[in-house]
């Protein structure tokens, strides 16, 4: 049995997929001056798919409503791949 205890909002932060492109192209430049093989070109859709995702406010949200808001002003600032998760506690 569960119990509710909210909705939790999550996505990447804004400027996470700029700072990660930008350490594989100084990667890049570090195999180049190494004389070392070039490590395989940026792929943005692998990182994404791998990449941490960031709680957007530390407290879920009671309603459901106000969890849909907060996604649609997350996207609206710049996060990407925002999600709504329900947080749930299993009662024994």
């Amino acid at each position: 049995m569960y119990v509710h205890k909210g909705w939790r909002v999550s996505g990447i932060k804004p400027g996470l997929l700029e700072e990660a492109k930008q350490a594989h192209g100084r990667l890049c430049q570090m195999a180049q001056k190494a004389g070392g093989k070039p490590p395989e070109p940026f792929d943005e859709t692998a990182w994404l798919r791998t990449a941490k995702l960031t709680a957007v406010r530390s407290k879920p949200y009671i309603l459901q409503e106000a969890a849909l808001q907060c996604k649609e002003l997350a996207i609206k600032a710049g996060w990407l791949d925002v999600q709504i998760q329900e947080v749930r506690k299993v009662v024994a």
